[in-house]
């Protein structure tokens, strides 16, 4: 496999991954209490949309599909947001861990770009890498976004916030009593071995 065979391909999991996002998305939107936040993540949804058409810009100008390529990183990270989202209820703490989530996202994404902007300008793809620079500048303004508003509200909102008691999932109560554990009496009468 050459460079230009690694271009097309990590073109093809960037397109993937901003699909994944763009079902995503309006999930953690839907969840996320404070105004500005809700609104930066809408406002990436419109985005995200365009890096997708961008995306299929590059593939239709280098003679391939974008699709056919299942991002594994992305998915990995979308489950790991369903899961966390799905243990909280919408309010300052869900909010300062959406914003985490949503940067993890956002620096996958940088760094993917970043790389693919480097092999097209190895490559003399000096329009694809044009198409990708602008991209990645929207990808970096949302995670400087989400930092500001984590910094400026976000956080302070979540360290006052009472604790939450978890929410019980299919998958917690599943685990409970697959493991004979009610919850309260955890470990009980069974022997550890410590080494």
């Amino acid at each position: 496999m050459d460079l230009n065979e690694c271009f097309v391909e990590m073109i093809k999991d960037i397109y993937s991954a901003e699909k994944q996002l763009l079902k995503a998305m309006p999930k953690m939107a839907k969840m996320a209490a404070n105004p500005k936040l809700k609104e930066s993540i809408q406002k990436h949804l419109l985005e995200t949309e365009e890096h997708c058409r961008r995306l299929e810009q590059v593939a239709e100008k280098g003679g391939f599909k974008p699709s056919g390529v299942v991002c594994k990183g992305m998915k990995g990270l979308i489950d790991e947001c369903t899961e966390h989202m799905g243990e909280l209820e919408a309010g300052p703490v869900a909010d300062a861990v959406i914003i985490m989530l949503a940067q993890k996202n956002e620096h996958y994404e940088i760094g993917s770009y970043g790389s693919v902007i480097a092999w097209a300008k190895a490559l003399g793809n000096s329009e694809a890498q044009e198409i990708l620079i602008q991209t990645l500048a929207e990808e970096e303004k949302t995670d400087d976004l989400l930092s500001e508003i984590a910094e400026t509200a976000v956080n302070a909102e979540a360290a006052k916030a009472p604790a939450e008691k978890p929410k019980t999932t299919a998958k917690t109560a599943k685990t409970s009593s697959t493991n004979g554990n009610s919850g309260s009496k955890a470990g009980i009468g069974k022997k550890v071995s410590v080494r």
